[in-house]
């Protein structure tokens, strides 16, 4: 399956120590609003695939998306395995789209990944920045469909180009065998021709003899 973000976060910002998901918190203003624009996602609720399972489950799953959103913050930049995301992400060449929910520095783990990129200030204005955050995704989905179609339209035009080559030879071997067929018919002909022309000698040359034994019959009367 595919999705169109993988979120990138801190637990400690979604859900507290007694697993209860925190009012108000911004995961679930960023869940919501995506859900509310059919955006789709993929982010780890429950916290069960660190540790063993983060390579088979969140490898596969940032793979399978088209962007990232890393969403910084004090607890995430102190987590191993959101530099962990974050660096596989840029082996996948992802678009990595850092949200800063607090003004925290990056970890040193992951700066030099994304500390060239835009990013994108919840603190200073919470509305704007989550309607940045979602042209800024939905910029992205636009391009990557644009880019899908002239693929399509690309991969479109090589199969048809294809077709015609492989009709254009079907044809060409087609007309191969007719010609050879006919070529075939013509040699027999030939020789069916050149025996019947063999017999005709044969049989002239019998004449001839039966000519010449009645001339010599006559001779000797």
């Amino acid at each position: 399956m595919s999705y169109d973000v993988f979120i990138s976060y801190s637990r400690r910002d979604y859900k507290d120590k007694n697993n209860q998901i925190i009012p108000g918190n911004i995961i679930s203003q960023i869940k919501e609003m995506f859900d509310a624009n059919g955006i789709t996602y993929w982010f780890d609720e429950d916290g069960v695939f660190s540790g063993d399972a983060f390579a088979p489950t969140i490898a596969k799953n940032i793979k399978s998306s088209s962007m990232f959103l890393f969403v910084s913050s004090v607890n995430s930049n102190a987590s191993e395995w959101t530099s962990n995301e974050i660096a596989t992400a840029h082996t996948f060449g992802k678009k990595i789209i850092p949200f800063k929910y607090d003004h925290s520095v990056y970890n040193d783990s992951v700066i030099i990944y994304i500390a060239r990129l835009d990013y994108i200030d919840y603190p200073t204005n919470p509305t704007k920045a989550l309607q940045r955050l979602l042209q800024s995704v939905q910029t992205h989905l636009s391009r990557e469909a644009g880019k899908s179609r002239i693929d399509d339209t690309r991969r479109s035009k090589e199969e048809m180009q294809r077709q015609e080559r492989a009709a254009r030879i079907k044809a060409l071997h087609e007309k191969i065998a007719d010609l050879t067929n006919r070529q075939f018919a013509i040699e027999t002909e030939i020789l069916e021709k050149e025996k019947s022309l063999t017999d005709l000698r044969n049989e002239k040359l019998k004449v001839e003899a039966y000519i010449a034994a009645l001339k010599e019959e006559v001779l000797a009367l």
